[in-house]
């Protein structure tokens, strides 16, 4: 059993990770922005194309609904803020995070080369047809430049401090690279040596 969060700027490349680490060892990836773009609607819809963070009251629904009887799970976007972090450790905790450190720069640079799949969530650096379904791909409202640097603001502000958290409770671990494939591959290593060590202190 692991329960493991994704953390990092935008465009750190959490969504291809944690796809890509789903796959290989068979823990299920909730992404909570995608998770959030599948269920609300009006006002909340408008604030999180925004930027905008989402209550978290809305936020625990959601999600306690999603992990609800999963004995193990990836979380990719959540926690963003301290209490949120918080509410995590009250609830039964988390075994490990890994931040995928990138710079303000590289995240701003991805994302403005980024265009998705409304269809399947495919993503590519290229615009055009989608490789997976083959329709149109786009670009995502909250990419937009002007909402990227919101999006950076509000991570500088509020989850530096989830990292802090983290990282006091020995449970932070920094991922570098920029192979997707090879970030994954790190990351499944390290979860499957923590496995075997809750394991023999049993």
């Amino acid at each position: 059993m692991t329960r493991a969060i994704l953390i990092g700027l935008p465009g750190s490349g959490k969504d291809t990770v944690g796809s890509i680490l789903s796959e290989d060892t068979g823990i299920p990836l909730i992404s909570l922005g995608d998770l959030l773009r599948s269920y609300l609607k009006g006002k909340w819809r408008k604030a999180l194309d925004r930027g905008d963070f989402i209550p978290d009251e809305i936020i625990y629904r959601i999600l306690t609904k999603k992990t609800s009887g999963l004995k193990s799970y990836i979380l990719n976007g959540f926690p963003r803020k301290l209490n949120q972090a918080e509410n995590l450790e009250r609830l039964g905790g988390i075994d490990e995070v890994f931040f995928l450190d990138i710079t303000v720069r590289e995240s701003i640079k991805r994302l403005s080369n980024r265009y998705v799949c409304p269809s399947c969530d495919f993503v590519s650096k290229k615009d055009g047809l989608c490789g997976n379904c083959g329709d149109k791909l786009t670009k995502r409202k909250d990419d937009a430049p002007e909402v990227v640097k919101k999006r950076i603001k509000l991570y500088k502000k509020e989850t530096i401090p989830v990292l802090e958290f983290y990282r006091e409770r020995k449970k932070l671990f920094t991922i570098k690279g920029r192979n997707s494939m090879a970030i994954a591959k790190k990351i499944e290593k390290i979860i499957k040596e923590n496995t075997k060590i809750k394991r023999r202190s049993r």
